[in-house]
């Protein structure tokens, strides 16, 4: 923008019902949030945020012998329970991140990029759907 400032959203969302591997849903969502302003020719700073989640059911390893009796999609956490589809190893992730960054231009071949971010968050069980 003419003041110097510059804005960016971004929101996203990914769902699978169940992927190559049997009872393993995916669903996700991330938004990001981006202010960068433009100090002078020189320098710049920016703030990013970063927010995703997801819910999804796992796997399991598989010796040699339960794949050649099952095949390569057998899970041995999932099943159905009163007609419903469940995975006893769902996993909820939320891991916002945030980062401060400031750009700095010495000259036309030289430049410094400083930043500082934290990350924070749960990665837990969750109930099965």
């Amino acid at each position: 923008m003419e003041d110097g400032w510059a804005y960016s959203l971004l929101a996203s969302r990914r769902y699978g019902d169940g992927g190559y591997i049997e009872g393993t849903l995916y669903d996700a969502n991330s938004f990001v949030a981006v202010v960068e302003k433009q100090i002078s020719d020189q320098h710049s700073i920016n703030f990013t945020s970063i927010y995703a989640q997801n819910r999804r059911g796992r796997g399991a390893a598989l010796t040699q012998e339960v794949t050649d009796l099952k095949g390569r999609q057998y899970n041995p956490f999932w099943g159905e329970l009163n007609g419903e589809i469940r995975n006893s190893r769902m996993r909820k992730i939320e891991e916002p991140i945030i980062m401060l960054n400031h750009y700095w231009t010495i000259s036309d071949k030289t430049s410094i990029n400083t930043n500082i971010g934290y990350q924070f968050g749960t990665s837990r069980k969750h109930k099965s759907r």
